[in-house]
């Protein structure tokens, strides 16, 4: 019985190996650089930062603000804003060692950070320490040619936290949850 092209093909593939590209190995930090000042600092830099020591137990202080494309040197990330994706939403690709985050606003270049997260295991399936999965990695490595993008499906999206919890301080805050707000935008 002959075997149909598609399946011998998925059979010839399914043995292969995949090419990775290492964006961190050994004591080296994730290098990220970015051309949207405003990402250096604030939200997208304090999350960036903290996962980014979760998953390689090494120190990293946020994005290194970057006049153009030429200064980079891979391996990096770079965070871009590119308005013309539209509001939330992003566009991410590695290319040559360098990851390209592209977001439409700040949202969108958030958005896409986390996609990379993602890809690299992160998960927050509910608020708090207990609901978060943060692997601890010894080699930053993604899928050669990696490629994630997304857009909001709904025209506006936000959220309302109800509940009683605890301030980004730990205090209590009586109708808000900091831990609520972190894992909703996750």
């Amino acid at each position: 019985m002959a075997i149909p092209a598609a399946c011998a093909l998925l059979a010839l593939d399914a043995g292969a190996k995949e090419e990775r590209v290492k964006l961190s190995e050994g004591t080296e930090p994730v290098r990220v650089d970015t051309l949207h000042a405003p990402a250096a600092r604030g939200f997208i830099a304090s999350e960036t930062a903290l996962h980014l020591r979760e998953l390689t137990g090494r120190s990293y202080f946020g994005p290194r603000v970057i006049a153009n494309l030429a200064e980079v040197k891979a391996p990096a990330v770079v965070l871009e804003l590119d308005p013309s994706l539209g509001r939330e939403a992003f566009a991410a690709r590695e290319e040559a060692g360098i990851v390209r985050i592209r977001g439409g606003d700040d949202r969108g270049i958030y958005y896409g950070v986390i996609a990379l997260f993602e890809t690299l295991g992160c998960r927050w399936y509910a608020p708090g320490e207990f609901g978060t999965v943060i692997p601890r990695l010894k080699q930053v490595s993604l899928p050669s040619g990696w490629h994630a993008e997304g857009k909001p499906f709904l025209p506006w999206r936000g959220y309302h936290i109800c509940g009683t919890g605890l301030a980004q301080d730990g205090k209590p805050k009586g109708h808000f949850d900091h831990e609520t707000l972190l894992w909703m935008a996750r």
